[in-house]
């Protein structure tokens, strides 16, 4: 049951997320939405996505305003040199929306705060998106070390007492396919506190473990405000 849950509420938006960004940085259809259930942080990330995807539309309704004003213009003048200006402009913009378009995913990981990875064991090798470097105060494009020292560079950044847990549920979703759900105290590289939720789920081959993906995400001010009404409440 807590696979099928997991599945639901947060493999599934996070595919949806990343498959309407490609979708959109494919085909530029920018009244495409990804839809938003829940208030976690997952669901966030999908509102701050669409809300740069209501942003960007604006930007592109008007430079083909501004193009069409520059077509009636041109029509009036019929210069050569407008139509090569006008056509390289229509050009840029096209271009400037399409590098948009591709950004989205990892902006809306950004302002959610929520960084992928995934350790694939058949390779020990780990792979992370630019928000988890960012989590852990690292260069965005450092290189992974490869193997066990790649556990170890993210489990060294769990507080001691969470240590042992993070190891032990990490573990038992290799060896046995269970996925794990875990809220922890976290010191980044540069030694700054953190709440961080992480969360993984094995992915199967002929009933044999051959990835673990799952999701990092930083929960700090969730934290806080918990925190805040606990001690209103007395």
């Amino acid at each position: 049951a807590l696979a099928r849950w997991i599945i639901r509420t947060i493999v599934r938006p996070l595919r949806a997320l990343e498959a309407t960004a490609s979708q959109t940085a494919h085909d530029l259809d920018l009244t495409r939405r990804c839809q938003q259930t829940g208030d976690d942080e997952i669901s966030h990330s999908i509102q701050a996505f669409n809300t740069l995807l209501d942003a960007i539309g604006d930007s592109f309704r008007l430079a083909d305003a501004a193009g069409r004003q520059v077509d009636d213009t041109a029509e009036e003048v019929a210069g050569a040199s407008q139509q090569i200006a006008r056509a390289a402009e229509a050009q840029a913009a096209l271009d400037r929306v399409k590098r948009d378009s591709e950004s989205l995913l990892r902006h809306s990981q950004e302002l959610g705060k929520i960084g992928g990875w995934e350790w694939d064991v058949e390779k020990s090798s780990m792979q992370w998106t630019p928000e988890t470097f960012r989590i852990h105060e690292l260069p965005v494009q450092a290189e992974l070390p490869q193997g066990q020292s790649a556990i170890d560079l993210s489990v060294a950044c769990y507080a001691p007492l969470d240590r042992e847990r993070v190891l032990k549920a990490f573990a038992r979703c290799i060896q046995e396919g269970v996925p794990f759900d875990l809220e922890c105290r976290f010191i980044t590289t540069r030694q700054r506190p953190l709440w961080i939720r992480t969360q993984g789920q094995a992915e199967l081959r002929d009933g044999k473990v051959v990835k673990v993906v799952g999701y990092i995400a930083d929960i700090t001010e969730r934290k806080k405000m918990e925190e805040e009404i606990r001690n209103m409440a007395y």
